[in-house]
């Protein structure tokens, strides 16, 4: 939940990844907002994540979320979402993916 100084601006909601799979992103959605499409990080083009590791090339991905994404209503809750994106659909058992490291907001 924000107070309602805290749902008046726009914040910054920044995702630190440590790799990700065939081109995986994260596109965040705040309640009825989504962000726009970001572009995939530059990561090995291995299997990192079904080989047992998960450091690859660490990237923040930093998106602004308008004020008018959040509930202004101090008794609801406010609701994230991350969706893992990529233009490519995978194999039978390997879609796309990300390792998330962090998420903060600003």
């Amino acid at each position: 939940r924000l107070n309602s100084e805290q749902a008046a601006k726009d914040h910054t909601l920044k995702i630190g990844i440590t790799g990700s799979y065939i081109g995986g992103r994260i596109q965040p959605s705040v309640n009825s907002w989504a962000s726009k499409l970001p572009s995939a990080s530059n990561q090995p083009g291995t299997r990192l994540m079904t080989i047992g590791t998960y450091r690859g090339n660490n990237y923040t991905y930093s998106f602004t979320v308008p004020a008018s994404a959040f509930n202004k209503n101090t008794r609801d809750w406010n609701r994230l979402k991350l969706n893992v994106i990529s233009g490519s659909s995978g194999s039978d058992y390997l879609s796309p993916a990300v390792s998330i490291d962090c998420i903060e907001l600003e």
